[in-house]
């Protein structure tokens, strides 16, 4: 949209690479997992190393991506018509409830380059639960859901039919660790967070408005400790959602934020002075 290209010229100025990165931390995340040099990584399982002086690694196991891709073409002829129940900011394409699920699945599902962004970085981080703000179809939940198989997925949707075809979508891919949570993601989001000792990964990517993105980040920022990861959906998507980023990003908990133009990624690592990158992705 027209309305992303001066951000994004900016990002394009801003961005480095690996080589624009001097913690040693955020060099290896980048190199091993936002942007790993090597084609063959299609779907990923974290290999430990041996010791502190050899890197992460992340093998490639390509079966999965190949299921969930396959799904995605079956989705784009889909043509059963649902009602949208919508909470949050709306769509800047469509207007009315009535969506079919073709649309749903080419506008409201993230792209297969940043799904498999998620996937990696769960990989990655080997987080034990993961809360997913915005079910849509299930698809970008299946790709964390897949990559954390020993992880426990709480996926929220807002929209009662879209939450639906997400479980349909899930149960065809055979994937058991994810929990929808139905209803206003407002509610039960608290609801959720009050029942963890900790959070270990959240992806934002619900209401996108500036107050209820805010909201979110502080009801999980009551559980998130060294090691959590959050990442935020569509930080240019409109003046709010960059001024939502922007303050998230300064908030005193916040050690180091990661703008990929697409996602915003915030860490809460205390080991190291507070660092903002921008990153080329």
């Amino acid at each position: 949209m027209f309305i992303l290209i001066v951000p994004y010229l900016k990002y394009l100025l801003k961005a480095g690479d690996e080589h624009s990165v001097h913690s040693p931390f955020v060099f290896d995340l980048y190199y091993r997992a936002i942007k790993p040099r090597d084609g063959r990584y299609l779907q990923w399982v974290r290999v430990e190393p041996p010791d502190a002086n050899t890197p992460v690694r992340i093998q490639n196991k390509p079966h999965h991506i190949l299921t969930i891709e396959s799904l995605r073409k079956t989705l784009k002829s889909d043509s059963r018509t649902i009602e949208i129940t919508e909470l949050g900011a709306g769509s800047k394409i469509y207007t009315g409830n009535q969506r079919k699920v073709s649309d749903l699945n080419n506008t409201a599902q993230k792209p297969a380059k940043y799904a498999q962004l998620l996937a990696r970085l769960v990989a990655y981080f080997q987080p034990s639960n993961i809360l997913d703000l915005g079910t849509s179809l299930g698809l970008t939940t299946a790709y964390m859901a897949l990559s954390g198989q020993n992880a426990q997925v709480y996926s929220f949707e807002g929209c009662p039919q879209t939450a639906l075809i997400a479980q349909e979508n899930l149960t065809k891919l055979g994937i058991k660790n994810v929990s929808i949570i139905k209803g206003n993601i407002d509610i039960t989001l608290q609801e959720i967070v009050s029942g963890l000792s900790s959070i270990d990964f959240v992806f934002v990517d619900a209401n996108h408005r500036k107050a209820p993105t805010l909201a979110y980040f502080e009801i999980c920022l009551s559980k998130v400790h060294e090691n959590s990861i959050m990442i935020f959906d569509d930080i240019y998507w409109s003046k709010d959602m960059t001024d939502a980023w922007e303050q998230i990003k300064q908030h005193p908990s916040v050690g180091i934020s990661i703008d990929l133009f697409q996602f915003g990624i915030i860490l809460f690592r205390k080991t190291q002075a507070k660092q903002h990158f921008v990153l080329k992705y």
